[in-house]
């Protein structure tokens, strides 16, 4: 069996089978300048690319190489055209504070919290009109005041209802009292027509002759 051995660098490595050398070009260990040598067959180091069968399995593999990584140089070419990276876009320099400010000072006055959703979307889309990104305190604070408007206007229904209600139940109750004193003036009425029948020996002919004392 022919021996080999394969110069690395100041070193020899080996002995290797025929076979070996073979599996070592196919998988790329070896190169057309890897020195090789065998007592039996050559008589000095040489060159893988002066042993035919080694150089063509070491060109091979070069030209498949070179495929791949042409192919893989266009795939990823045709990935970034395809899929372009977006743009970051800018911090607008004004974060919106102001909206902030009108927002915080809403919680306690009822109407500015409207006033700074109106400002609050009037700054994000110019901000986004002009390419940049709207700044954090601008976006807090149009939601602040989204939520304190929200909450005013619930208010106001509340209270809407609660003096509807106090109305109504007042109505109700005046409505009560009302039936009470008619039933009460009712039952008067009736008592007093007894009375005048045991007196006079008939019931009234009016409501004048009911309240007229007799002689």
């Amino acid at each position: 069996m022919t021996e080999w051995f394969i110069q690395d660098g100041n070193t020899a490595k080996g002995p290797v089978s025929e076979r070996q050398l073979v599996e070592l070009a196919k998988s790329g260990q070896l190169t057309l300048l890897t020195y090789i040598f065998s007592p039996t067959k050559t008589k000095e180091w040489i060159t893988a690319e002066t042993v035919p069968a080694l150089a063509a399995i070491i060109n091979k593999n070069s030209s498949q190489h070179t495929r791949q990584t042409k192919n893989n140089a266009e795939t990823s070419s045709s990935s970034s055209k395809t899929n372009p990276v977006a743009p970051t876009q800018s911090l607008n320099p004004d974060s919106g504070m102001a909206v902030l400010i009108v927002s915080i000072i809403g919680i306690f006055v009822p109407i500015l919290p409207f006033v700074a959703w109106v400002f609050g979307n009037k700054y994000i889309t110019n901000s986004r009109s002009k390419g940049l990104e709207p700044g954090s305190a601008g976006i807090i604070g149009r939601v602040i005041g989204i939520i304190f408007s929200i909450l005013d206007r619930l208010a106001v229904v509340v209270a809407v209802a609660v003096v509807a209600l106090s109305i109504y139940s007042v109505n109700q109750i005046q409505r009560l009292t009302q039936g009470d004193a008619a039933v009460t003036q009712i039952g008067t009425l009736k008592q007093a027509s007894r009375m005048f029948k045991l007196n006079i020996g008939r019931y009234p002919a009016s409501l004048n002759e009911l309240v007229t004392v007799p002689p």
